[in-house]
């Protein structure tokens, strides 16, 4: 077919798409719904499933906490010197040992320049990307030798709030902001994709938070409420390392206070404990979608197949003077083309718009699960305290201010885009 062939039948093809806008409106809408949904969803799953976190050997990463034998909901969080003595073990199956914040990321206040904003902030152990395998793509990261008392308060930014921030400026290294008064430096930047915990926009150590605190309580409760990412060694599974912490754990790890049955090790592979519950349902709402996208498609080729029949006389006059079945056919495809590529038009801002409304919701959930494990961990932390100090009355309103918003009780703001 010449070009002056196509540009003809492109010209009747758009005049007959113009003569029935009943029939053609609801076929570009029925398709441009189906495709904005998948392409939104596809997105979703591409940036929670598909796309690995910029860490070495994902495989080889695990998470580790207690469990009672009887509940298997309960976690049961390390504390900073349990982490250090599991790292320091002769042990044949794990190659590193790092904690990280068991509430995950958490908005506290930061000054800079005069100018007051908000940071979601997680608090890890200096060995955090050691263990990680994730190397810094500006300045350095965080070591073990800023997670000691005396350090200076050290954090690193995430590739995202680089960019959001800072403007992706290269002399970010070295910048100063103040997080309940005290003084951090940034030290360096993180790769693109890497949010662990979720959400996170910096990472601090556990002695840098520390000192945010307005009381010993709040000290503690910093130091002693982490998970434990660990890294086996290769070629060991699962099981080896969780027979091996079984024997291990009690020997080199405190109990919490006020608990006396007997805790057993839980390992959860790093994307698992990554993804959560998200994995199952995000694929199986790709499933549905996508399913939509069929039935919307099936639908539109079943409008065509009518208006072609409607259209039986006016092609019989058409194979009358001269025109080939080829030319019937593609006069036909050129048609839904066009209506197709009119649905693809309107279904970027569609999928654009469908695209951020499932990032609040995900972006919501995490924040609820977050409040619920704060609320749960604060909780114990009190009781502990409190069991450990029967005379002492609870920190007033007036003393916790100070440092508030820097404490392990933090709360989650969900806003929507």
């Amino acid at each position: 077919m010449s070009g002056d062939v196509l540009r003809h039948e492109l010209r009747v093809a758009w005049r007959q798409v113009l003569h029935r806008p009943g029939g053609t409106a609801a076929a570009v809408v029925t398709l441009t719904l189906g495709i904005a949904a998948s392409t939104a969803m596809f997105a979703l799953v591409d940036g929670v499933v598909l796309r690995p976190l910029p860490v070495r050997d994902q495989s080889s990463l695990a998470l580790l906490w207690r469990q009672p034998p009887a509940i298997r909901e309960s976690r049961i969080p390390f504390t900073a010197r349990d982490v250090e003595a599991l790292n320091r073990s002769d042990s044949r199956t794990l190659g590193g040992v790092a904690g990280v914040a068991f509430q995950g990321a958490g908005t506290v206040p930061v000054i800079e320049n005069g100018n007051a904003a908000a940071l979601r902030l997680a608090h890890v152990t200096g060995a955090f990307f050691e263990v990680l395998g994730s190397p810094a793509v500006l300045g350095r990261t965080l070591q073990p030798s800023d997670d000691v008392a005396g350090a200076a308060s050290t954090l690193v930014i995430s590739h995202g709030t680089w960019q959001r921030r800072y403007g992706g400026a290269a002399d970010v290294v070295g910048r100063r902001l103040f997080i309940a008064a005290q003084p951090f430096v940034i030290v360096g930047v993180m790769a693109p994709g890497l949010d662990y915990p979720r959400g996170t926009e910096a990472w601090t150590t556990v002695e840098a938070l520390k000192r945010t605190a307005p009381n010993e309580t709040f000290k503690e409760a910093i130091a002693g409420e982490l998970d434990a990412i660990v890294r086996l060694r290769p070629g060991t599974s699962a099981a080896a390392a969780r027979e091996e912490l079984s024997a291990l754990l009690p020997r080199v790890t405190q109990v919490p206070f006020g608990i006396v049955e007997a805790l057993r090790p839980e390992l959860r592979g790093f994307g698992e404990v990554v993804l959560g519950d998200a994995r199952t349902t995000v694929l199986a709402l790709f499933g549905a979608v996508v399913l939509v996208l069929l039935l919307a498609s099936a639908n539109v080729a079943t409008l065509l197949l009518l208006r072609g029949e409607a259209r039986v006389p006016e092609l019989a006059v058409r194979a009358a003077l001269g025109a080939s079945r080829a030319r019937l056919a593609a006069q036909m495809l050129i048609e839904s083309v066009v209506l197709s590529l009119c649905a693809a038009v309107l279904a970027v801002p569609v999928a654009t718009l469908l695209l951020k409304g499932l990032a609040s919701q995900v972006k919501c959930r995490s924040c609820t699960v977050a409040r619920r494990r704060s609320a749960m961990s604060t909780a114990r932390s009190g009781l502990q305290s409190n069991s450990r100090t029967p005379n002492s009355s609870p920190p007033s309103r007036a003393s916790m201010s100070p440092g508030r918003s820097a404490l392990p009780r933090r709360t989650e703001i969900c806003r929507s885009n």
